[in-house]
């Protein structure tokens, strides 16, 4: 039996998703597993072994899923529901970046995600900060230090070889 006391916030690596959420996304599905995380993350779950009709799960998940749910997690110790806050704002950020490359303007993006402007401008400029620095297949980052050690290398080169 696992030991569900532990509040850790490791992240499988599958899905991404902390703690308990992991289990639960492979049982009954990652978006049943945001649902949960939506209710209860922050709090302690109990899933009985056996759900009824009436049981909060099954008005939350419908039926098939809760009991899915029991018959994978029913009947052990309270669970410590992460929130996953930062599994949401990855997927919030990731649907931010679709809505504009589909053409949605910052404005829009501010209203439909109850945000400013300029936050929806801060997750731009995170992103791109983020892709200037990756990683290069030869092990240096790519971002503008390097260039600049890189074009003062040169000169040195030039003024060895004259």
């Amino acid at each position: 039996m696992r030991d569900n006391t532990k509040n850790t916030n490791v992240f499988d690596s599958a899905h991404g998703y902390p703690g308990v959420l992991a289990e639960i996304a492979d049982a009954i599905g990652e978006d049943a597993a945001m649902t949960i995380a939506n209710q209860y993350g922050g709090t302690r779950l109990y899933v009985p072994k056996r759900i009824q009709v009436v049981h909060p799960l099954a008005e939350l998940l419908g039926m098939e899923a809760a009991q899915k749910l029991a018959s994978v997690l029913g009947g052990q110790d309270h669970f410590d529901i992460p929130q996953a806050v930062a599994l949401k704002r990855a997927k919030r950020n990731a649907q931010i970046f679709a809505d504009r490359a589909e053409g949605a303007s910052v404005s829009e993006l501010a209203r439909k995600n109850s945000m400013s402007e300029r936050n929806i401008r801060a997750i731009f400029a995170a992103r791109r900060v983020f892709e200037t620095t990756k990683q290069k297949p030869s092990g240096k980052p790519t971002n503008r230090f390097n260039l600049q050690e890189k074009s003062h290398e040169r000169a040195k080169h030039k003024a060895t070889t004259r």
